[in-house]
């Protein structure tokens, strides 16, 4: 349109000025012929309001050449050229829209070939004289061809009008030239676009949805999910994104196909599975770097990465600055970090306890012989597990419990311990007996709480012993002594049945009148003998007889008749303060007595 509009202003500014060169005779036919071809241009530029009247243009009477003079070629009433002006000022109407009159554009260099104004105002046009339209009298305006006020063009001054650089007459209806058109032409409608404009350069932009914070527990694997998508016009050919981490971290980034089952991540997602991680090749101690190739305009992915932080000696929580950042390469400007505020914190501490007590068999708690237990508490976690209560139960008397750092408690008594990360803790526990009862030997239940666990056992407990018995001798005779053709045996046996020893033990054997020691036969060691009036007796010194010992003494007898027959046999064992004694009652068989032993 602005072409259109040129050309057309062009053409009429040079038509002026060729019809200024034109001797006045042709000149009327010229300009009758150029006027209208004039407004076939004018119509087919636009220069008339749509609302406007059709326009018709006028045509040269039929038989009249087109060099014929500006009379012939007029319109006789000015009506089928609808009040045309006449450029040469002959009095000649030339063209006008009828209800549009025709307006110069501002001398302040409006373009020509702009939409008219929607004011309906006549405007003077110099050179032209007495064209009407059905909006009013065209008289002194400018033409559309550019003139200046004054009726100059380009090409010279136009016939009639004032010389060269007079302004001529001011028309009241004209405006300040000075002033501003409010209907400039010039002004763009800024509703519609200039249809010169090129097309945008194709671009890539990108959309980023980010964790709003990392919470890490050490050693664990981590999901961190990050949404890329391209809301641009280009594919970007790589998308990259960078984690970095702080001095001393220890972490591990791999890059997975999709969310894992149940991870809570609900996330969409167009072309996952293409996305790679490895540390930077730059800084492989601080950053990771995850790349994904060829994202289409308006396609999105996801970023589903492994992620295993370990702080070097962390034990606890500490914060963990990340930073994040994407951007396609080539595409975008590489942005500054985003810092994600997160924490890691080690693995938690994960206990047990064992109760490690004396061994019942062998190591007895005794009033004079304590004994101590131990209870040990582990930690196979990564968190030191602080002020860890062990809780012993009061067990039966007589067996008692104590210690260093142990306190009553309801329980019994009560200690607390730190247990280190992948370490133990050991607490003694003493043990011993409270004034047992003499010669007792129990066992005794114990019971203990340490990190959620009830640990039990048995601990046995002995008394002192209890005094030993006194030496309690016993002598032991047959019931009969046989003597057979006048000889025999006297057998006595001395047993020590009490708890102690039977110091200076010794027996005596009483024989009764008619029997004596045969001399042909040896006494036993630590024997003598020697009459007693008519009895005969026999000493034997046993000496120091020990608990449960015995002794047997046998001492050879001859009678010489049937005297001692039915008599009785006399033992008596002494020991200190204790004695024993036992009979036996002769019975002779065989010369000189009965058949059988008799009883005394």
């Amino acid at each position: 349109a602005a072409l259109s509009a040129a050309g057309t202003a062009g053409s009429v500014t040079g038509l002026a000025a060729l019809i200024a060169a034109v001797p006045t005779g042709i000149a009327a036919a010229v300009a009758a012929v150029l006027v209208t071809g004039g407004l076939v241009v004018a119509g087919a530029t636009g220069l008339f309001s749509a609302d406007d009247a059709p326009v018709v243009a006028s045509e040269p009477a039929a038989g009249v050449d087109d060099e014929a003079s500006g009379d012939e070629a007029s319109d006789d009433d000015g009506a089928g050229a609808e009040g045309a002006t006449d450029p040469a000022g002959d009095g000649t109407d030339g063209p006008a829209d009828e209800g549009a009159p025709v307006t110069e554009p501002d001398p302040g260099g409006a373009p020509a070939g702009a939409p008219p104004s929607d004011d309906a105002s006549p405007v003077a046009v110099p050179g032209a004289s007495g064209g009407t339209t059905s909006g009013g009298t065209t008289t002194g305006g400018t033409t559309p061809g550019g003139t200046t006020p004054g009726g100059t063009t380009p090409g010279g001054t136009t016939p009639g009008g004032p010389p060269a650089g007079d302004p001529g007459p001011a028309d009241p209806a004209d405006p300040d030239p000075t002033d501003p058109d409010p209907t400039d032409p010039t002004d763009p409608d800024p509703t519609d676009p200039d249809p010169t404009d090129p097309d945008p350069e194709p671009f890539v932009a990108l959309a980023v949805a980010t964790p709003s914070e990392v919470q890490v527990q050490a050693g664990t694997p981590t999901l961190v999910a990050v949404q890329v998508t391209n809301t641009g016009t280009a594919a970007a050919e790589e998308v990259r994104t960078e984690l970095e981490f702080a001095d001393g971290t220890r972490w591990e980034l791999e890059a997975l196909g999709a969310p894992p089952a149940g991870a809570g991540f609900a996330v969409a997602r167009d072309a996952d599975g293409g996305w790679t991680c490895a540390p930077d090749v730059a800084d492989a101690e601080h950053v990771g770097v995850c790349t994904f190739p060829d994202l289409a305009p308006g396609a999105s992915t996801t970023l589903h990465a492994r992620l295993v932080v370990d702080p070097a000696s962390l034990d606890g929580e500490t914060d963990l600055p990340v930073g994040l950042r994407t951007w396609a390469p080539g595409h975008t400007a590489r942005p500054e970090a985003v810092r994600l505020p997160g924490v890691v914190r080690s693995r938690p501490a994960v206990l047990d306890a064992a109760l490690v007590l004396p061994d019942t068999a062998t190591e007895p708690v005794t009033a004079d012989g304590p004994r101590s237990a131990t209870v040990r508490v582990t930690n196979t976690g990564g968190t030191t597990a602080r002020a860890v209560t062990v809780e012993v139960a009061l067990p039966a008397l007589p067996l008692v419990v104590s210690g260093d750092g142990w306190a009553a408690c309801p329980a019994g008594v009560c200690r607390e311990v730190d247990v280190p990360a992948g370490g133990a803790t050991e607490v003694l526990l003493a043990l011993r007996a409270d004034a047992p009862p003499v010669g007792s030997d129990v066992m005794v239940p114990v019971g203990v709480t340490a990190a959620g666990r009830v640990l039990t056992g048995e601990v046995r407990v002995v008394g002192p012993p209890a005094p030993p018995r006194p030496a309690e001798l016993e002598v032991v005779l047959p019931p009969t002594t046989t003597l057979v053709d006048l000889r025999g045996t006297v057998e006595v046996t001395v047993r020590n049945t009490g708890g102690t020893l039977a110091p200076d033990t010794r027996l005596t054997i009483d024989l009764p009148g008619g029997l004596a020691v045969d001399t042909d036969q040896p006494l036993p060691d630590g024997c003598t003998a020697a009459p007693q009036g008519t009895n005969m007796t026999v000493t034997c010194d046993v000496g120091g007889l020990a608990p449960g010992a015995a002794v047997t003494r046998s001492v050879a007898v001859v009678t010489a008749g049937s005297g001692p027959d039915g008599k009785v046999v006399t033992a008596v064992v002494t020991s200190g303060t204790t004695t024993a004694t036992a009979t036996s009652t002769v019975a002779m068989v065989g010369r000189g007595g009965m058949a059988g032993p008799v009883a005394v």
